[in-house]
């Protein structure tokens, strides 16, 4: 036997991968069998990576907080539309995924909501005054939009008139979800975030979600976790990418005019998140 022989053979769900190997030796050869699990490029999350990723979403209903009609969806029906609208803006690389969904986690209180919350006696919060066009334009989907020129922008993409509608944003799934997808490629004032997160530039893609950095620790633990389930550190592309610290002198948003101004804002003196 001159050469080993060597195969791989990928599971049905496209998670894992078996690697054999013949290798030689003095009775025939030994079989070496070596199992990999896939990245989460260019394939759907399962539910199982979806609640391993983001650990604090419990097993209880969707939306438990959703005062638009969405407690209670199925699981499997959310998922169903998550990955159909992210493979649609072109979300697909394993990294990509883990950091829009970290935000996501982040913007819906951990998907219990589609929409801010109002006061607990059922008031408008006083901050919901300074959107433009008044609190009528408060956030709504898995990203919150906010402002009229935002929901105006999205309508004008989908054909829609979510203007007219603003609830309708939050109070359907598929609005919910692919507002956000677009809000991630083509919403932000920032620009597109994918390309952001494809450098792995939380910096940049938390202000360009937020604003400011607002839990931005949480969205970070949020990120570490979907990282590791989504097996980011088997990727091809993006195998060297470190998510334990984020310097704002290597973030795209301090060589921007107004970033440095927003981390100072928020941050102070600090120098790394």
């Amino acid at each position: 036997m001159k050469n080993p022989v060597m195969d791989a053979v990928q599971s049905e769900d496209g998670l894992w991968t078996a690697s054999f190997k013949l290798v030689p030796g003095r009775i025939g050869g030994e079989l070496t069998i070596a199992l990999r699990k896939q990245c989460a490029c260019s394939r759907p999350i399962t539910l199982v990576e979806l609640r391993d990723g983001l650990k604090n979403l419990g097993r209880d209903e969707l939306f438990s907080k959703s005062h638009l009609g969405l407690r209670g969806l199925a699981w499997e029906n959310f998922l169903q539309c998550l990955n159909e609208s992210m493979e649609s803006y072109g979300i697909v690389e394993c990294i990509d995924k883990a950091h829009f969904l970290a935000q996501v986690a982040a913007e819906s209180d951990s998907l219990r909501t589609t929409a801010e919350y109002r006061n607990r006696d059922g008031s408008n919060p006083s901050r919901w005054s300074r959107y433009s066009g008044g609190a009528r334009y408060h956030g709504r989907g898995l990203i919150q939009l906010t402002h009229d020129h935002n929901y105006r922008k999205y309508s004008e993409y989908v054909g829609v008139d979510y203007v007219s509608e603003p609830d309708m944003v939050g109070s359907q799934i598929e609005v919910a979800v692919d507002s956000a997808c677009w809000y991630w490629r083509k919403g932000s004032a920032w620009g597109d975030l994918s390309s952001r997160a494809r450098s792995n530039d939380f910096i940049m893609v938390t202000v360009g979600v937020n604003g400011g950095f607002n839990h931005y620790a949480q969205r970070k633990q949020h990120l570490q976790s979907l990282a590791e389930v989504f097996s980011v550190h088997s990727c091809g592309v993006h195998a060297g990418a470190n998510f334990d610290i984020y310097n704002f002198v290597d973030s795209a948003l301090s060589r921007t005019r107004n970033g440095p101004i927003v981390w100072r804002r928020d941050l102070g003196e600090c120098d790394a998140l």
